[in-house]
């Protein structure tokens, strides 16, 4: 589901009637390469979705309905930066970037062999948040970024990387996968992590 406009995946076979095979069913994702050839998305994707479920189907003329669960492969990506130093804070002087080799899925929604992809910010805003302090008020600055990442998995987390573009600093670095998981929480231990990581399709992460 979500391949119709193909802006933002591609179906890699042109699926004949009685000839294509369901292995030969492979979606791949848009991607653009800068002057160094590396991969890069630096768009918010389009959701894409994954269902498989079987049907019996008999000679009886007439309309039939299934319910089939989908899988959103696509997930958006929230990341605040909170200055606590009072200094004023410009986003635009952060490069926000997830790194994972996530953009071709088989028929069965696993992952097949594919390029590093960097996923960049497509959003990027400066705020200010205000902190009420023993009667005071402290504002304090915020930068947030908004990025759009493929499935992610649990065995092979994706890479968070934040950097200041102007001395080229990490300011965070963390393995994005195993950091949602943390939050996973007590109603939700019986999931697998798989499972759970497939269900969510926002994370917001805050860091100080």
């Amino acid at each position: 589901g979500g391949l119709m406009n193909e802006e933002s995946f591609d179906l890699l076979v042109d699926a004949k009637v009685g000839e294509t095979t369901l292995q030969e069913v492979q979606v791949k994702m848009h991607r653009k390469y800068n002057e160094n050839g590396e991969a890069i998305v630096d768009e918010d994707l389009l959701p894409l979705y994954h269902g498989s479920m079987p049907i019996e189907v008999n000679d009886e003329e007439g309309t039939y309905r299934h319910t089939m669960s989908l899988t959103k492969n696509t997930n958006s990506v929230r990341i605040l930066l909170h200055e606590m130093s009072g200094q004023q804070m410009d986003a635009d002087q952060y490069i926000f970037e997830i790194k994972d080799e996530n953009g071709l899925y088989n028929w069965d929604n696993s992952l097949l062999g594919d390029e590093e992809i960097t996923y960049s910010a497509w959003y990027q805003q400066t705020g200010i948040a205000d902190i009420e302090e023993s009667r005071t008020i402290t504002a304090v600055s915020v930068a947030l970024a908004e990025l759009t990442v493929g499935r992610m998995m649990a065995d092979k987390s994706p890479i968070l990387y934040v950097r200041n573009r102007q001395t080229g600093r990490e300011v965070v670095r963390i393995p994005l996968a195993e950091y949602a998981l943390l939050v996973k929480g007590k109603y939700r231990e019986q999931m697998s992590n798989q499972e759970y990581l497939d269900r969510q399709d926002e994370y917001t992460l805050t860091f100080f």
